[in-house]
């Protein structure tokens, strides 16, 4: 992925920096009111009309239904020309740093706040070569390309924002659709869609785990998200094919192979989703779900 492969930008992929468009509800402007008592989890879902907003979502598991707490419109537009966006933070820190690829230059602009955006992506390129674009860790970007080739790039100064990246090789052979996680213990979590779209866990030569879980038919494989890598990938947040916000998790957590329901749902008009920042609650770990217990 080096000489050729990071062709030089186009003209259009000099543009001004993209910006939020003017208007939009300031992101972060203080903690959510939140009616839970265990942690809480932002998860940020893009509208079908370029708007941003924020559900925040309990992570109770004593819980006897899962609770949305409270939304924030993040922004009424500026996120249509939105080709990938995602939380970089640690799995379970207060880190608030984001990446957004535009759809219209390919262009990977970076930011703390939601709002303003600079670009740190112009010595790769063009970043809609990569068909999958997640991020196991703050200032990590694992990406995969249409060759099933999927590299870890390490922006060396994330703190501020650079455009210098480190880049290692992860595998030739990933063996899947679409790349939605990395872990310990299957290195690549894949999205595999045929007749029916599951999550498979994948080695590092390609081959399939002993993970699989299928999707519901009424949710949309590209817009899966589980809330982890390591720890917690048999729950996930989706967009239905009616627009809303899901919480799927196994109807049975009895094997390896498993069946993902919609849990519970929010929202309206939505089209991406990208998974954001925990909420703590002093002297509380966060805990998440693996299975449907109720």
């Amino acid at each position: 992925m080096s000489g050729s492969r990071f062709w030089a930008r186009t003209a259009g992929l000099l543009a001004a920096l993209v910006c939020v468009a003017a208007g939009a509800t300031p992101a972060h402007a203080g903690t959510p009111p939140d009616s839970c008592g265990r942690w809480s989890r932002q998860v940020y879902a893009i509208t079908t009309s370029g708007g941003l907003t924020a559900e925040t979502i309990c992570l109770d598991p004593a819980m006897a239904v899962q609770q949305w707490t409270h939304t924030q419109v993040i922004a009424t537009s500026g996120w249509g020309d939105t080709y990938a966006a995602l939380w970089s933070g640690e799995q379970h820190g207060s880190g608030r740093l984001y990446y957004r690829v535009s759809a219209s230059t390919g262009a990977l602009y970076w930011s703390r706040d939601l709002t303003t955006w600079k670009d740190v992506g112009q010595s790769l390129g063009d970043w809609r070569r990569f068909t999958s674009i997640i991020s196991p860790a703050v200032g990590v970007l694992d990406v995969l390309d249409d060759q099933g080739s999927v590299f870890q790039l390490t922006e060396t100064d994330w703190v501020t924002g650079s455009d210098v990246w480190t880049e290692t090789r992860l595998t030739s052979a990933f063996g899947a659709d679409q790349l939605v996680g990395a872990d310990g213990e299957s290195p690549f979590l894949g999205m595999a869609r045929g007749a029916t779209a599951r999550l498979v866990g994948l080695t590092a030569d390609g081959a399939a785990g002993p993970l699989q879980i299928t999707v519901p038919q009424g949710v949309v494989p590209a817009q899966v998200a589980p809330f982890s890598f390591a720890r917690y990938r048999t729950a996930a947040m989706a967009i239905t094919l009616t627009g809303r916000l899901a919480l799927l998790l196994p109807i049975d957590c009895s094997g390896d192979h498993r069946i993902w329901a919609v849990k519970t749902s929010t929202g309206a008009q939505y089209a991406k989703l990208f998974l954001g920042e925990y909420l703590p609650v002093p002297g509380e770990g966060p805990v998440e779900w693996q299975c449907d217990r109720s």
